[in-house]
């Protein structure tokens, strides 16, 4: 929660549109037991890779979010499809290729 609020405040002072998106990476957090625990990693993941983003480009990490949310709303499968998403982003952010991240919302 508190990494998620700081992350929330920190890109609210830099990029409303992307503040809003991280925000918006809560409505991930829901179900009990085990749903709820799988459903915490997956935010945890989209959280994580976000915020990274934003170090590299805030316009893409606003996409990016919006892309990981709307995957893991679409039920299980899509939740699989964001993981591989983010997995894959994180990949390409830290080996530094911003091009290659940003072919991947538009496969």
């Amino acid at each position: 929660m508190e990494r998620w609020l700081g992350g929330v405040s920190a890109m609210a002072m830099r990029d409303e549109r992307l503040a809003c998106e991280i925000a918006s990476l809560a409505q991930l957090v829901k179900g009990y037991g085990d749903v709820r625990r799988r459903l915490l990693g997956v935010f945890d993941l989209a959280l994580a890779t976000s915020l990274r983003a934003a170090d590299a480009d805030r316009s893409f990490a606003a996409a990016l979010a919006s892309r990981l949310r709307a995957l893991v709303l679409e039920g299980p499968d899509g939740e699989s499809r964001a993981e591989a998403l983010a997995t894959a982003a994180r990949e390409r952010l830290d080996a530094g290729d911003m091009a290659g991240a940003r072919a991947l919302l538009s496969a």
